[in-house]
């Protein structure tokens, strides 16, 4: 079965502009005089990036499991990277993309 390769590409675009969004938000009392602005900057960019932080996790979190159950490799091989990615979640996701996507049998 063939996926969209775009689908990872969104996760990590999520997940930076989150990430760029809390730095604005940190960042923001410094470029800003004080006035209601500052304050919507205050209270909207950082649940905006929480947001995006979340779906960015949860779309290769997800794509990340697709792509482990869809692969034509052993059962163990699948059970060991279903149990990593059961235990640490995204961590397990971003290193499955970085290192063993490249041993998946399509």
């Amino acid at each position: 079965m063939k996926f969209n390769k775009n689908i990872p590409l969104a996760g990590y675009i999520l997940f930076a502009f989150g990430f760029l969004l809390l730095i604005l938000a940190a960042s923001a009392p410094y470029f800003l005089s004080p006035s209601a602005i500052l304050d919507i900057i205050r209270t909207v960019i950082p649940i905006i990036a929480f947001i995006s932080l979340c779906i960015g996790c949860i779309v290769l979190w997800l794509y990340a499991l697709l792509m482990i159950l869809t692969a034509k490799n052993d059962t163990s091989w699948k059970f060991l990277w279903i149990l990593g990615w059961l235990l640490f979640g995204f961590i397990a996701a971003i290193v499955y993309f970085a290192v063993a996507n490249k041993y998946r049998l399509e």
